[in-house]
């Protein structure tokens, strides 16, 4: 009889479980005004950590990654104070790109380094957070800046071509987040951006036809300068079982636009696409290790129009006492690996990984590899 209640009363729990995850969805749905199509987001902010996972974190996300991932898990942490981060500097390289910087170095005809770098997607991004984190409420500064450069032919008349962007963005953000029946957690997250992009593609005879001065203004009209307020919008569901499954969902970027000019004149930048992620992981543990399986689907309802597949992550991680831990993922399809040590005053995470720059899978595929180093405290 008891084993016939314990099996009753599971099915009860994970019926619940189900019908809270559905029932949170359709209410993050109801947040996301319109469609907004267009490129790919550009970030704002992109944990190291996270990436050598596949850069799934819906479900499960802490600290300060919990601010950009999902809101709702700065209520997982219970030490009051969970993270003070002074700095926290990450870079993300292409490996094209640090092959084309040694070839640069070396003393190389630009024009060869150029035709072999032809077809390979440049890309280079810095990043930094300073804040603090307790466990409800969270404050810091961001800032991220991003290149990509593209160097293929013109498909009109097959001349060479480059597709040259870029997106800097740098906020303030104030974050809350509360448990409820120590299961349920909500959190929101609201933050105040200025954002300057540019988007350029120019071929081998237009480039050749411009003066320096004319390429100037031609830069000139094309850099988008604004600023704004948004939130996210997020939340998880654990259940106490020994697996501690998690659910999570989170509505991001609502009513990220950029209504003031930061400068004359200057167009501003199309607002940030509103989109729902949802996630879930399993994260058994024993008295000195955790493993964790966890898996992501981006943008549900298809606000950027593109493929399934490029919006499934899927990660998992072995860590021991939460001081060294290895991690392997799925981002795009694409393997990625990563690894971090944590002495609580110094954190130090790396790995690779890739990220799709084409409108398909295999597309335009990006190696990289990342770096970042945290110097503050950290749970």
């Amino acid at each position: 009889m008891g084993s016939l209640w314990f099996v009753r009363h599971q099915k009860r729990r994970c019926s619940r479980s189900l019908a809270t995850a559905v029932g949170l969805l359709a209410f993050l749905s109801c947040l996301v005004a319109g469609p907004a199509r267009g490129a790919e987001i550009e970030r704002m902010y992109r944990s190291a950590y996270h990436l050598g996972m596949g850069d799934t974190g819906v479900a499960f996300a802490r600290g300060s990654d919990a601010v950009f991932y999902n809101p709702a898990g700065i209520a997982l942490s219970t030490p009051l104070l969970v993270e003070v981060s002074v700095l926290s500097p990450q870079i993300e390289v292409a490996r094209s790109s640090e092959n084309l910087y040694r070839e640069i170095e070396s003393g190389k005809d630009p024009v060869e380094v150029a035709s072999g770098a032809k077809g390979q997607q440049q890309f280079l991004a810095v990043q930094n957070y300073t804040g603090v984190v307790f466990n409800r409420a969270a404050m810091g500064i961001f800032q991220r800046g991003q290149l990509d450069a593209y160097l293929g032919n013109n498909v009109l008349n097959g001349l060479p071509m480059a597709e040259l962007g870029s997106a800097v963005f740098v906020g303030a953000h104030l974050s809350y987040a509360k448990p409820f029946a120590e299961q349920f957690f909500l959190g929101v997250n609201v933050k105040v951006v200025q954002k300057a992009r540019s988007r350029l593609e120019m071929d081998a005879l237009e480039a050749q036809n411009l003066e320096s001065d004319s390429l100037k203004s031609v830069f000139d009209r094309v850099v988008e300068r604004g600023a704004g307020v948004g939130a996210d919008v997020g939340a998880i569901y654990r259940t106490d079982s020994k697996t501690r499954l998690s659910i999570g969902a989170v509505a991001r970027n609502l009513g990220m636009s950029y209504h003031w000019a930061l400068e004359k004149d200057a167009p501003l930048p199309d607002p940030e696409p509103a989109v729902v992620d949802i996630g879930l992981s399993i994260e058994p543990e024993t008295r000195k290790s955790r493993s964790r399986l966890a898996a992501d689907f981006r943008d549900v309802f298809d606000e950027m129009g593109e493929s399934s597949f490029k919006r499934l992550h899927l990660g998992a991680e072995l860590s021991f006492q939460d001081a060294v831990g290895g991690s392997i993922g799925l981002n795009q399809g694409y393997l990625t690996y990563g690894g971090f040590v944590n002495v609580k005053i110094v954190r130090i995470e790396a790995g690779v990984f890739a990220e799709e720059f084409g409108d398909y899978p295999g597309h335009r595929q990006s190696k990289r590899a990342y770096g970042r180093v945290g110097i503050g405290w950290y749970e």
